[in-house]
């Protein structure tokens, strides 16, 4: 085995791995593969606001 080799565990909560993910899934169900180009820019924003998100909940949930 390679050591040079890094697993990620969880993939869970990455975007890029989530849709990676999602498309591998898709791939494995049809005879012709199809997916949106996203921006890197619509990225950008929506990892943005899911980051916003976590800590708005992490705050509201937070007793200090």
């Amino acid at each position: 085995m390679d050591n040079n080799i890094h697993l990620v565990k969880a993939r869970v909560g990455i975007y890029g791995n989530e849709l990676a993910d999602k498309v591998a899934k898709e791939a494995t169900r049809k005879n012709s593969i199809s997916f949106k180009r996203i921006p890197k820019s619509e990225e950008v924003q929506q990892l943005r606001e899911q980051s916003i998100a976590n800590w708005q909940n992490q705050s509201d949930h937070t007793t200090k």
